[in-house]
């Protein structure tokens, strides 16, 4: 029966190496192409390898290096005061209203923040292949008959409100195609409360 540290050094090995040699494979194909991600793999790595550390009695200050030297673990350190910002920026704590609307078999959930930030997610139930969801974010902002939004990715949207409890949904501008997925022109919406325009 092999011993606790001969499997915990190869199994530790695994994520960093993987992480490592993908990020390296990256570098080198992003000169000639686009559109490849790394594959890192955060935290598992450095765990089992400070297991190993500690089962074979290997000095402590070891133990460090390990965390250090996995790119997969830095990396998501690294991102992870961003992570938390965008977390909170579209939590429920900041959440202002949320919105919701159906045309056909597809369906829409706005929500706004207090942040000016509004996340826009649409479903399709369907039966066939195709597209099942998709989702947006972007900036609002409060106008004298509703409620404004533009997409980060330019789409202007005025929601007016016609009603106490429901808002027309009004698209400027061509839709290009790659985004006419994006499009509730013509929905109307209506807030799970009331909301003061």
């Amino acid at each position: 029966m092999p011993k606790w540290g001969e499997l915990l050094l190869p199994l530790g090995l695994v994520c960093p190496l993987v992480s490592w040699l993908t990020v390296i494979y990256g570098l080198l194909r992003a000169r000639t192409e686009r559109g490849y991600s790394a594959v890192l793999i955060p935290i598992v790595g450095p765990t089992l390898l400070t297991a190993f550390v500690i089962v074979e009695g290997h000095p402590s200050w070891v133990i460090p290096i390990v965390w250090v030297l996995d790119i997969g673990t830095v990396a998501f350190v690294a991102v992870l005061p961003a992570l938390f910002v965008d977390w909170w920026t579209y939590s429920k704590f900041t959440q202002l209203v949320s919105m919701q609307g159906h045309s056909g078999h597809e369906q829409v959930h706005l929500t706004l923040h207090k942040s000016k930030r509004y996340c826009l997610k649409k479903s399709w139930n369907r039966r066939d292949l195709g597209i099942i969801g998709l989702g947006e974010s972007g900036h609002f902002s409060v106008a004298e008959d509703g409620v404004v939004l533009i997409a980060d990715f330019g789409l202007y949207r005025h929601l007016k409100q016609t009603g106490p409890t429901t808002y027309s949904v009004q698209e400027k501008g061509k839709q290009a195609p790659e985004r006419r997925n994006h499009s509730i022109d013509g929905w109307t919406l209506t807030p799970d409360r009331e909301f003061q325009v």
